[in-house]
């Protein structure tokens, strides 16, 4: 058990030496304060000190456990982001500026166009076939009338 924590001990003294204190510094104090009261308690028993010696080995263990669950969090949530963006079509309709957003004739003109080369304020056309998400769909004419108003999903 003395190897994991080792990089968090280290770690923690050499920012306090420099001067940029951290959360391992933190934990490195409280683990090994603990356990030299603890080791001077059981080495001199008439002083009468409780000892400490299964705290420090928790304290690092929950602070272990703490970093594998973050790391496998973050793995998630890469693979999340990875399956979103490949859902991302690689082609959308861009409606004219010029003319009325609900209009047949804007629709008409809209032209197929390399989703990278969109912009903010461009308008496209979303298909009517079903895709999946878990976030509302809402109806072209109400979307539009929305974002007229600003409204940010």
């Amino acid at each position: 058990m003395v190897r994991p924590p080792e990089q968090t001990l280290v770690d923690g003294f050499n920012t306090l030496r420099r001067g940029a204190p951290n959360m391992n510094t933190l934990v490195s104090l409280g683990a090994l304060a603990s356990f030299s009261m603890s080791s001077v308690a059981a080495l001199v028993p008439r002083l009468g000190w409780p000892t400490f010696f299964e705290e420090p080995v928790m304290l690092l263990a929950f602070v272990l456990l703490g970093r594998a669950v973050e790391e496998r969090a973050k793995l998630q949530a890469s693979s999340d982001m990875t399956a979103l963006l490949n859902l991302l079509p690689a082609t959308a309709r861009l409606l004219p500026p010029s003319l009325p957003v609900d209009s047949a004739k804007s629709a008409a003109l809209a032209s197929e166009v390399p989703t990278d080369v969109l912009k903010a304020g461009d308008v496209i056309q979303v298909s009517e076939r079903p895709f999946p998400t878990h976030a509302p769909v809402f109806p072209w004419r109400e979307l539009t009338s929305a974002s007229r108003k600003g409204f940010t999903p």
